[in-house]
């Protein structure tokens, strides 16, 4: 889901920014429509951009 969601919403012109800025944190702006998607798991190749300070993972 979280590739899916990667490559749907940030895609190969967003990974190019992404890599090309240090980011401490990425504002995700998305219509209420879609609100509720999983937005934590988003990642590429199973790798989560989202990270709970407290974990590991």
């Amino acid at each position: 889901m979280g590739s899916q969601l990667y490559d749907t919403f940030i895609g190969p012109d967003g990974k190019k920014v992404l890599e090309s800025i240090i980011s401490t944190a990425v504002l995700l702006d998305v219509d209420e429509t879609i609100l509720n998607l999983p937005w934590e798991l988003i990642g590429e190749e199973g790798e989560y951009r989202s990270k709970h300070p407290s974990t590991d993972w």
